[in-house]
């Protein structure tokens, strides 16, 4: 078996499981759901719980660089690094 197949048949083994484990805890999403539309309540709540935005090392390296360079709009630019990371998970506060 080559390295594409292997890697082929571990997603799709994952992928099975996943899809299982969806279809396990599907009861819980339809009594949460008001409306019966599980798969939305599912969304919404993985949407809620999920951050948008992970904090990489990259980020505050460049951070870092633009305060070296210039405090002034590097203090800016952390604070709005500093902003969405605080607010990570809501969508109406970028």
């Amino acid at each position: 078996m080559s390295q594409r197949e292997g890697a082929s048949t571990q997603w799709r083994d994952w992928l099975e499981k996943y899809a299982a484990r969806i279809e396990s805890e599907k009861d819980e999403w339809v009594s949460a759901s008001s409306d019966g539309d599980w798969e939305a309540q599912r969304e919404k709540d993985a949407r809620l719980a999920n951050p948008r935005f992970v904090l990489r090392q990259w980020v505050l390296e460049e951070v870092i660089a633009k305060v070296e360079a210039d405090a002034q709009n590097g203090r800016c630019v952390l604070a709005k690094v500093m902003q969405v990371s605080a607010r990570s998970t809501s969508s109406t506060h970028w």
